[in-house]
């Protein structure tokens, strides 16, 4: 073959080459063509959202708006809300210097977005949302929807008073105190009326309420704040300005003087109702009182009431707080009298023993020298037990003396229990940090934890802090 020819087929060979190599680094990489983003926070305004163009540039520092149907957080976050319906209120930012107050359902769907100048004061009750404004006056949502319901700015000077009260909210009642300051020829005069949760009166506002007729020249909304007491079922207690006190009933429009004995200071008895009284079913709690027990009636009667330790057991101790039936009048404590555990009514009769078990100590002096807090509010004790060897045990026990389930034996770790509805049963002081077991009633050990920050339930949701923020759910076995 001739020099010229092996030459011109070696440059062909040495083309091709390079051609091949050119073409395998062209080619396309075998790749998800849609664009990628850092994650988002989500938010949802009270509007309607459409889906954000994705062609259109994003700012960093500024969340994109999700699709129309996305929550703003997951559902476990949502079920973590305070409020006995799921509903609550959540902050969220948007960007470095924008917040904004959300309604937030039990799904984590946004109801309705508050004004900035929105402050919750008692939670969602009642399908309704009680908010402050400004610090200054109060407003009425409806909830779900965000409906202005009552707004005491367009209320002709319309204040409302008492919305909490020492803990004793008359807003979760259903109940809203609405007072009228008005100027005439002589001088201020006062409208009163009540309001239900939708906004409708339950007593019209009226110059000639009972309330303002028993105050009389006396009268200001600074004075009707102090002496005015909220004692549930819709009754109102007062201090008059002739020193007798009376109740107010917000459903009849009616006063009802209070029978109380003489040897009883104006001044004690204002206390006590003040702070201790409230009604279910017409009737208070025992309440503690110049060395006595009484119980108060929403028709202005007092009686005392009489509470006897359980005969024959002289070491029993009394161990946190009583359960009392007010149907039946009768009051339940629970006692420790060192070889066991018993109920005992307020009679003296003894209702079961629980023997070979006694309470755990606790690690610092209480009242009580224990850990117990006794009966709640729907009848139960929650306690935590020891055995001779030792060995400690969570338990729920009934105003019957029974156990509700087998006592659970806890791991020696753990720092604290709760139940699905939040109450905690201590086991040693606990700083919020340390190791957790969450049992509901019927005794099923629904979660332990290990050693983490800020462990706390509501609505029967875990949240604690593990690196980052964990939300644990009973329905749902776990969410992050």
């Amino acid at each position: 073959m001739p020099k010229q020819m092996l030459t011109l087929l070696t440059l062909l060979m040495a083309v091709v080459i390079t051609l091949c190599g050119c073409a395998q680094e062209n080619k396309p990489e075998d790749i998800n063509p849609t664009p990628t983003t850092a994650p988002t926070v989500q938010s949802q305004p009270t509007d309607p959202i459409q889906p954000s163009d994705p062609t259109e540039p994003t700012d960093d520092d500024v969340p994109a708006d999700p699709p129309e149907d996305a929550p703003y957080m997951t559902p476990a976050q949502a079920l973590y809300g305070a409020s006995p319906n799921g509903y609550g209120i959540w902050s969220v930012s948007y960007g470095l210097t924008t917040t904004k107050r959300l309604c937030v359902d039990t799904q984590g769907y946004v109801a309705f977005e508050l004004d900035g100048s929105e402050t919750d004061v008692a939670g969602v009750y009642n399908d309704a949302l009680l908010l402050k404004v400004n610090f200054d006056y109060y407003i009425l949502r409806a909830v779900p929807s965000g409906e202005m319901l009552f707004d005491s700015a367009n209320s002709d000077g319309a204040k409302i008073l008492l919305p909490e009260h020492n803990g004793k909210e008359m807003f979760r009642n259903g109940y809203l105190m609405v007072v009228k300051p008005m100027e005439s020829q002589v001088g201020i005069t006062y409208e009163i009326g009540f309001l239900n949760a939708k906004g409708e009166w339950r007593q019209p506002l009226s110059a000639d309420n009972p309330i303002i007729g028993l105050f009389g020249a006396g009268l200001t909304v600074a004075g009707l704040e102090k002496e005015l007491s909220y004692l549930g079922e819709g009754i109102i207690g007062m201090l008059c300005t002739d020193g007798v006190y009376r109740y107010y009933n917000m459903d009849t429009n009616a006063v009802t003087t209070a029978q109380f004995p003489n040897n009883l200071s104006k001044h004690t008895l204002y206390d006590t109702l003040d702070y201790d009284v409230q009604f279910i079913h017409g009737v208070s709690e025992p309440v503690y009182m110049n060395k006595n027990y009484y119980l108060f009636y929403s028709n202005g009667k007092i009686e005392p009431f009489n509470v006897l330790w359980p005969k024959g057991l002289p070491r029993a101790e009394k161990c946190g707080e009583p359960y009392f039936d007010r149907k039946t009048k009768t009051a339940y404590f629970l006692y420790d009298y060192g070889n066991g555990i018993l109920v005992c009514d307020s009679s003296g009769k003894i209702i079961k023993k629980q023997e070979g078990v006694e309470l755990k100590e606790y690690n610092y002096l209480t009242a009580n020298r224990t850990a117990c807090r006794g009966f709640a509010a729907d009848g139960l004790a929650r306690i935590l037990l020891k055995n001779g060897e030792g060995e400690v045990s969570y338990a729920v026990l009934g105003i019957d003396g029974e156990f509700l389930f087998q006592p659970v034996v806890l791991n020696d770790q753990i720092n604290a229990v709760y139940d699905l509805d939040g109450n905690n049963i201590q086991v040693k002081p606990t700083t919020g940090s340390g190791c957790y077991a969450v049992i509901n009633n019927d005794g099923t050990v629904c979660y332990e934890s290990e050693y983490v920050n800020d462990f706390s339930v509501k609505n029967g949701v875990f949240h604690f802090m593990d690196d980052e923020d964990v939300y644990i759910s009973v329905q749902i076995p776990a969410l992050y």
